[in-house]
Order: C-alpha cells, then structure tokens, then sequence
C-alpha cells in the first residue's frame, strides 16, 4: 500500500512536494526523502508531530530516543507509517528548525493499493525550499551587524573590525600580582 503526502511550507506559497511512501516504510524513511528533496543537513534533528485537524500537535515522533522513561517514547526509526496512519487527509506536522519553529505542513492526499515501494519517492517538485536554518540562529546578540557598527560609532569608536583595548604591556599594572 502506498501513501501520498503533499508537503507544504507556511514560509513560500510556491514550495509544493508530494512524496510517495509504502505503508511499511518508517517515519525515519520520510525524513530522509524530506532532507534528500529538499537538500537540507541531514545531521540536524527533526521531528515529526500527528496533528488533528486543525494542526494542533499530539504525538511526537523524535529522530533520536529521547530516553523518556516514563509514557511511550516514539523514535522515527522504530515506527512504521502504517501504525499511525490509515486514513486519507491526516495530517503531520514535520519540525525542521527547533530554534525558531519552522516547520512543513504535510497531509496523506491518497493511499493508492496496487503497489510497493522499497523507500518513498518524490513524485511532484514544485519551488525552492526554504532555508533549513535561519542565519541568525545561533546568534547571541540578535542587532544586525550594521546597527552595532552605526552605534559604536555615533559615542567614536573605531569600527576597522578590532577592538581597541589600549596598551597592555604590563599585565601587572591592570590587573595585579598573580597568586599561585
């Protein structure tokens, strides 16, 4: 039995994907058909949520075990697709970017019964995907480059690039003797 999926992004209207899935294929199987299609950084983690309908997330199923000890702990290599989907029109909810929450929209469109797939296929590419990770990610201080530079030189500070700490020859002088 094969499953359709139609994959959207909330980020580009024109970004479509439909990726066609065996029944026994696991989730772990679509995330690695999601990255390859979308060219996105396979070492990053992923998950993927069941949805209701109206996308409000109630299952997750993690890339890695989590070590959850308590409660069911889903692991995308673990799980078959059929075990948790068996009706056209489900929807899943695929995390890509746990930092800033972005996410693809995927919804079963078909179960097709006359045929088997060994690993799910792209069958329909539309548009280009968006980033996997957004730049400013894993930027502590989050003023753009140019605010910083305009500020420090509005109180006349040199902005070559190097921070001015003065003349240090004497590092005694600054901050002490040393004790061992």
């Amino acid at each position: 039995m094969i499953y359709r999926f139609r994959i959207l992004s909330n980020e580009s209207e024109l970004f479509i994907r439909e990726i066609d899935a065996d029944a026994r294929n696991t989730f772990e199987d679509l995330h690695l058909a999601i990255q390859e299609n979308t060219g996105f950084d396979s070492s990053q983690l992923a998950s993927f949520f069941l949805a209701d309908k109206k996308w409000g997330k109630t299952i997750e199923i993690t890339l890695l075990d989590m070590g959850i000890e308590q409660g069911a702990s889903l692991v995308m290599s673990k799980t078959l697709l059929k075990d948790h989907l068996n009706r056209k029109g489900q929807k899943i909810i695929y995390e890509y970017d746990f930092f800033q929450d972005r996410i693809f929209f995927i919804e079963l469109t078909e179960i097709i019964n006359d045929r088997n797939l060994m690993k799910p296929v792209c069958t329909f590419s539309n548009g280009e995907a968006p980033e996997q990770i957004m730049e400013d990610d894993f930027r502590i201080d989050s003023t753009p480059k140019k605010k910083k530079k305009e500020k420090l030189e509005e109180v006349g500070v040199e902005t070559d690039g190097r921070m001015d700490f003065g003349d240090l020859e004497d590092y005694s002088q600054l901050y002490g003797e040393i004790e061992e």
